[in-house]
């Protein structure tokens, strides 16, 4: 998680934006937990793989829009807003 906040916040320059997009992040990592969980899978794996996905987004400093993840066993819908995750959903 702290990989994902240090790449978000290199490309931000003003502090309370940066704060907002802490925020966000920890909402959308926690909405991702707790669907990873709520699936009753290999959850570790799982959440290991959605944040390495998230990471690879992030690092191509994405306009806001909705892009597609595709992970080994399921995709994953990511909603950008302000430069930040605002939402996951599985597609």
């Amino acid at each position: 998680m702290s990989l994902l906040k240090s790449a978000l916040f290199k490309t931000l320059k003003n502090k309370s934006t940066q704060q907002v997009a802490s925020v966000v992040l920890d909402k959308a990592m926690k909405q991702g937990k707790e669907y990873l969980d709520s699936r009753n899978t290999s959850s570790g794996n799982d959440t290991d793989e959605l944040l390495l996905g998230l990471q690879h987004l992030l690092a191509q400093k994405p306009n806001d829009g909705v892009y597609s993840i595709t992970l080994s066993t399921y995709r994953v819908r990511v909603k950008i807003t302000s430069g930040a995750i605002s939402h996951i959903d599985k597609i």
